[in-house]
């Protein structure tokens, strides 16, 4: 961990880097037997999320690939990684960061300590370092991951989280103060979640905070391309392209918040009591530049954004009617075309409404 690598610092453009992600996830060379077929959109989102937020929940059916989507990822850009297999009945803070026992006299620490640990050493420090949590709602993430979802809304800088110290013995020199670590820049945290008898609903204060993706059960296959091996994505060059991203379509995504406000704000606070805050706008200028600077466009962004991030609390609710939603759709689909002429229609956040309207016996 004291070596440091010779990271790749020359990225020429993040729709080239997206084009080049999709093939290096599609294909691992150990088993190049076995490809995994991610679209252009998913790609650009995933991209985008990783801009945008710390946290990522991936959601969908077992066997849709949100863990092989993970694991590839860290794979193509050569990032540090670790899995975590989260357990039914996490309830605390101890759970992720490990214990001092006070009859053997140690700190029993856990893998996700050694993965904050890690993430700093002179190995990964200017590399990408993904923590993945599998299966991470099979205990209430609002109580076992609370110190994170706490610390990842801080300043990047001031963001830390504390370890009980060890009485008469000195932490590892990345300690500050002997009893906190900090969660470096360089670090996210990738969940992936099945929805089953088993599992537990993520409030809304978790899905606030995260990137939410749900991946299609059927992609579409493309001929994929073998493309030789490249030094590790140097993470402060490609964060450099987010910035130049977010300052070239600043327009574009105030656009697509003001529509929210304009549009749509009234029928979804009357109808269904959903409303949002600076959180909201402030995920939304990070994420639709880089999917515009990634080969997408302002719809595209915007119906993930809309169908992830707003829509799904209308999910499932029993003190919704038919008419709510029905005025609801012909809000969005009369007046996107106005705002977003010629731009990707929102068709996922469409889709989830018309299932409700199924689901209500329409």
């Amino acid at each position: 961990f004291q070596t440091e690598r010779n990271t790749l610092t020359e990225i020429q453009s993040l729709n080239e880097f997206c084009t080049d992600l999709k093939h290096r996830i599609a294909i691992d060379p150990k088993y190049p037997e076995v490809k995994l077929y991610f679209s252009d959109r998913d790609v650009r989102s995933f991209l985008a999320g990783i801009a945008m937020s710390k946290l990522h929940l991936l959601q969908g059916m077992s066997g849709t690939g949100k863990t092989s989507l993970i694991r590839e990822f860290a794979r193509a850009v050569d990032a540090g990684f670790k899995k975590i297999e989260v357990q039914a009945g996490w309830r605390d803070r101890y759970e992720l960061l490990g214990h001092f026992n006070s009859f053997d006299k140690t700190y029993h620490e856990t893998d996700f300590l050694k993965a904050l640990y890690e993430a700093q050493t002179p190995k990964y420090r200017d590399s990408l370092y993904i923590v993945l949590l599998d299966e991470m709602n099979l205990s209430r993430v609002e109580q076992y991951f609370a110190t994170i979802l706490s610390a990842i809304e801080d300043p990047e800088h001031e963001q830390m989280v504390e370890i009980a110290s060890t009485p008469d013995r000195q932490n590892p020199k990345l300690f500050i103060r002997q009893d906190r670590l900090r969660i470096s820049d360089n670090i996210w945290f990738l969940g992936t979640a099945n929805h089953d008898e088993s599992t537990i609903e993520f409030a809304d204060k978790t899905y606030d905070r995260s990137h939410v993706m749900e991946l299609p059960t059927r992609p579409k296959k493309f001929k994929v391309k073998k493309l030789p091996a490249r030094r590790p994505i140097n993470v402060e060059s490609l964060k450099a392209l987010f910035d130049e991203a977010k300052s070239n379509y600043q327009k574009e995504a105030q656009m697509a918040f003001e529509y929210l406000n304009d549009e749509l704000r009234g029928d979804l606070e009357t109808y269904f009591g959903i409303g949002w805050g600076n959180r909201l706008e402030k995920h939304m200028k990070k994420y639709i530049p880089v999917v515009l600077a990634s080969g997408g466009d302002v719809g595209e962004g915007l119906d993930h954004i809309l169908q992830t991030k707003i829509l799904r609390k209308v999910r499932n609710r029993h003190d919704t009617q038919v008419e709510h939603f029905e005025k609801l759709k012909s809000s969005i689909t009369e007046t996107w075309g106005v705002y977003f002429p010629e731009k990707t229609p929102p068709e996922r956040s469409i889709d989830l409404i018309e299932k409700e309207l199924i689901r209500l016996g329409v």
